[in-house]
């Protein structure tokens, strides 16, 4: 499974402590495209150019400081994630920063491997989401620059949107059929049935979130098929009730538990459920593959859910799914 290289942009003034960093992260796991400036000029001008995806920045620099900086680099984009790097004794301005410019976190000078692995874990963890609540949210234009399969569906299958990568599988998969009547179907009727039930089942278990949440598209004696990880979003305000489906090649969410522990920062015992749950098993195949029980399954899934702050087995599914994206 390849991973998004996330783009990730320092900027220190003083070039032994840059150096510093630039060590320490060079032990920090994660595919990142990492950029250096020397002036907070300079490091405007590269996110301009290229926007980052993570930015740390040191507080206190001769030309200007990092809270007016980041405060420059949210006109240019407001969805990047901002951290700031200080001295002991500049606490208190960091601790207001967090606040005034909505700075994802501070680190302590100088900052160790261990640290920089934990606060980047979680940086590209809040991304993730971002992507995730792009789905909840059903925003269109959001949708339609994630590169995974996204389609929804209403109550009665009917398809009322795919983005391009939707589009494309649905078109030429082999595995899916949609009439002039827009209704989602499966180019193998038994399997259309099939898929119908599992929809009632995702629907009715959208609270209790024990049931399984991906389906599995394929046609008999034909290797490929396409998994659809999918959540039921209840009505809300003025919005419809409706099905969201991620539509995936199944080696996009077959990542080994060990790359989804370090993904969202959860503990590998945990890491092996989740895994075990976007293979498309519901909580009791889960806990069997991971080899404990049903109740210890249970507690691993609270805990990654207060972890990440996916509230919804559906949507955690959905979020692994989306990692690679």
């Amino acid at each position: 499974m390849a991973f998004r290289t996330f783009k990730l942009l320092c900027v220190d003034d003083d070039p032994v402590c840059l150096e510093q960093l630039r060590m320490a992260l060079a032990d920090v796991s994660g595919d990142f495209d990492i950029r250096f400036a020397q002036t907070p000029a300079e490091a405007l001008a590269m996110h301009q150019k290229n926007r980052a995806d993570i930015v740390i920045s040191n507080l206190k620099m001769g030309e200007t400081d990092g809270i007016s900086l980041i405060s420059q680099m949210r006109e240019v984009d407001p969805d990047a994630i901002y951290m700031l790097l200080s001295g002991q004794a500049d606490l208190d301005a960091a601790l207001s920063a967090l606040n005034d410019v909505h700075v994802f976190r501070f680190l302590i000078k100088p900052a160790e491997a261990q640290t920089l692995d934990i606060a980047l874990n979680a940086a590209i963890t809040e991304l993730n989401l971002r992507k995730l609540r792009m789905i909840s949210f059903a925003s269109h234009n959001a949708v339609e620059r994630l590169s995974a399969g996204i389609a929804f569906l209403n109550e009665n299958r009917r398809l009322i949107y795919a983005n391009d990568a939707a589009s494309r599988i649905l078109d030429t998969s082999g595995l899916f059929t949609v009439g002039s009547d827009r209704i989602f179907r499966s180019t193998n009727p038994k399997t259309t049935y099939e898929f119908q039930d599992f929809l009632d089942g995702v629907r009715a278990s959208a609270e209790a979130g024990e049931m399984r949440s991906v389906f599995r598209f394929e046609k008999p004696g034909d290797p490929h098929f396409v998994f659809a990880s999918t959540s039921y979003h209840p009505q809300n305000g003025q919005n419809d009730p409706y099905f969201s489906l991620v539509l995936s090649n199944p080696a996009r969410i077959s990542a080994s538990p060990e790359i989804i522990a370090a993904a969202l920062n959860i503990l590998p015992s945990e890491a092996r459920v989740v895994h075990a749950l976007s293979n498309g098993g519901g909580l009791e195949e889960a806990a069997r593959k991971a080899g404990i029980s049903v109740s210890s399954a249970r507690t691993y899934l609270k805990n990654v859910f207060s972890k990440t702050g996916v509230s919804r087995q559906s949507e955690l599914v959905q979020l692994v799914t989306l990692i690679a994206a």
